[in-house]
C-alpha cells in the first residue's frame, strides 16, 4: 500500500506572447486515477475511481491517493473538455511514499467516459423526467457542469433534448447550447459539459429540458454524430 500526490502543472505564460494574446493564460486541465483488475483492466464494471480533480484552468491542480495493493492496475487518465484549445501542455508529477513502476499507456476514452459517468451519478443532482427516465446535473466547483441522462426503461427509447440559455462565462464540449439525444433502453449518456472559461470572473446558465417517447425511431444526436469512443456516446447500464 503506498500514499502518493498527483500534480498537473502548466507552463505560465504570464507575460508571454501567448498569454498576452488570451486572457485566460491556462488550459482546463484535470485528471481522474483508477483501480482496475490485473487481469480484466478493460471491464469498466470493476473499475473503482482512487481520486479525482475536474479540470480547472489553474497553473497547479493536485490531489492524494492510495494505491492499495499490487493484485490491481492503475490508470491515471488526464483529462480536458475545452473545444477551443484541444492541445494541451502540461507535466504529469507522481510522488509517492513507496517505489511504483510508472509507463505510458494509449489513451483509453472508454476508461474515462465509464469514470465521468460514476463521478457523474455519484455526486450530481437528479430529477426524473419520466418514470423510468432521470436527468443527472452534476456542478463541479470552478470546473464546470455536467448534464447525463439515465433511461432505465426496459423497453422504449427516450429522446431528451435540453436548451440551456443564459449562458455566462460557459463553454460547450458539443459546440452548441442545444442538446437533442436519443437514449436507448437501460442506457445512460453524457448529454453535455459547461466548462467554465475562467473562474476568476463566474458563470451562470439557466437549463430546460424536455422528452419524447420513442419506438424504432432513428437514433438521434444532434449536434452531429458521436463515435463510439467519444464521452458522450450512449453505454449501457
Amino acid at each position: 500500500r503506498t500514499w502518493m500526490t498527483l500534480s498537473v502543472i502548466q507552463p505560465d505564460m504570464r507575460g508571454s506572447k501567448e498569454g498576452r494574446k488570451s486572457k485566460q493564460p491556462y488550459r482546463d486541465v484535470g485528471l481522474i486515477m483508477l483501480q482496475t483488475s490485473k487481469l480484466k483492466p478493460q471491464d469498466t464494471s470493476r473499475h473503482k475511481i482512487v481520486t479525482s480533480i475536474m479540470p480547472r484552468r489553474d497553473k497547479w491542480v493536485h490531489v492524494d491517493g492510495n494505491a492499495s495493493d499490487d493484485s490491481h492496475r492503475y490508470y491515471i487518465i488526464p483529462m480536458s473538455h475545452d473545444r477551443d484549445h484541444p492541445e494541451k501542455n502540461f507535466v504529469l508529477s507522481l510522488y509517492s511514499a513507496n517505489p511504483m513502476l510508472v509507463r505510458p499507456h494509449p489513451m483509453r476514452k472508454d476508461f474515462l467516459r465509464s469514470a465521468l459517468q460514476d463521478l457523474i451519478r455519484n455526486n450530481g443532482k437528479s430529477n426524473l423526467v419520466y418514470r423510468d427516465v432521470q436527468v443527472i446535473t452534476y456542478v463541479a466547483k470552478r470546473s464546470g457542469i455536467w448534464i447525463m441522462a439515465v433511461n432505465a426503461d426496459p423497453s422504449m427509447s427516450f429522446q431528451i433534448t435540453i436548451k440551456i440559455t443564459k449562458v455566462q462565462g460557459l463553454s460547450s464540449s458539443r459546440g452548441s447550447f442545444g442538446i437533442s439525444a436519443t437514449i436507448p433502453p437501460l442506457h445512460k449518456q453524457i448529454l453535455l459539459n459547461l466548462s467554465v472559461k475562467d473562474s476568476r470572473e463566474g458563470y451562470g446558465w439557466r437549463s430546460e429540458y424536455s422528452y419524447r417517447k420513442l419506438r424504432g425511431t432513428v437514433p438521434i444526436n444532434y449536434p452531429g454524430p458521436l463515435s463510439r469512443d467519444d464521452v458522450h456516446h450512449p453505454t449501457p447500464l
